[in-house]
């Protein structure tokens, strides 16, 4: 069977999108394991693209505690789990506070 130009590309672009589903929900745990437990309902790890990690937490506050207490905790933490799992670790976290729709 001929692949078309088509095929070939709906199959690279499907597998680019499970490549970077898989690398979200790694990211996410990785976030969940280096943030300290009281934050992590109030931030979540979005996307990891070009070693930039998007990070949404909730409040002003929370964003504020986080850079000021915690920076350097969670990137030691954040680059030692990156190391483990053989990915290169972030060298930015940028921060977004989301807006709640209440």
């Amino acid at each position: 069977m001929a692949r078309t130009l088509k095929d070939l590309l709906s199959r690279q672009v499907l597998k680019k999108l499970r490549k970077s589903a898989v690398v979200i929900e790694a990211v996410t745990e990785m976030w969940e394991s280096a943030v300290p437990e009281r934050f992590r309902g109030h931030s979540k790890a979005v996307g990891y693209r070009k070693r930039v990690l998007d990070v949404a937490v909730d409040s002003q506050a929370v964003l504020a505690e986080l850079r000021s207490f915690h920076g350097q905790e969670i990137d030691a933490r954040l680059k030692e789990q990156f190391a483990e799992r053989g990915m290169a670790p972030p060298v930015r976290i940028r921060y977004a506070v989301e807006k709640s729709s209440r």
